[in-house]
């Protein structure tokens, strides 16, 4: 029995990974805008926030939306109260998800794990915005979000 493979060709050519971290105290809203001339092929985002001792529970959202901040996507991250510790991580494949759920679990009480898989979250052209915030806004000035994305850039 003889076997062939198929290459599929990418369609903007070789891609650069790229790891982007934005970990500024004192913010919980961020944002990410993919350039000019730019695709993002989105492969991940995680999402770090150490909540102030401001009573109340942040509700933690991500947004993508296109230049003219029409929504494509909109999803809740789960729910922090005053003074927890949570993580968030969005992926594509239920492999990486149940991965990250197993590293992440370190047995911290205060430690709030989440994950999920997002298969809207691919493709990304030019002008896209990713938003990643407290939709409540608590104590944005207060609350330190770290937030992690992992995407492949090609050019448009």
């Amino acid at each position: 029995m003889s076997q062939s493979r198929v290459e599929l060709e990418k369609p903007w050519g070789n891609g650069r990974i790229v790891w982007t971290r934005d970990a500024a105290a004192d913010d919980s809203d961020k944002t990410f805008t993919v350039p000019a001339g730019k695709v993002w092929w989105i492969q991940s985002l995680e999402m770090f926030l150490v909540t102030s001792a401001t009573v109340g529970n942040r509700v933690m959202q991500v947004t993508i939306t296109n230049g003219a901040a029409n929504i494509w996507t909109s999803r809740p991250a789960g729910a922090l109260a005053a003074g927890a510790i949570g993580s968030y991580y969005i992926t594509n494949t239920q492999e990486d998800a149940n991965a990250r759920r197993d590293l992440s679990n370190d047995g911290q009480s205060s430690t709030v794990v989440q994950s999920d898989i997002w298969p809207a979250m691919m493709l990304l052209p030019a002008a896209s915005v990713i938003r990643v915030r407290d939709y409540a806004a608590i104590d944005a000035a207060a609350d330190d979000m770290t937030i992690v994305l992992y995407y492949i850039e090609y050019d448009a």
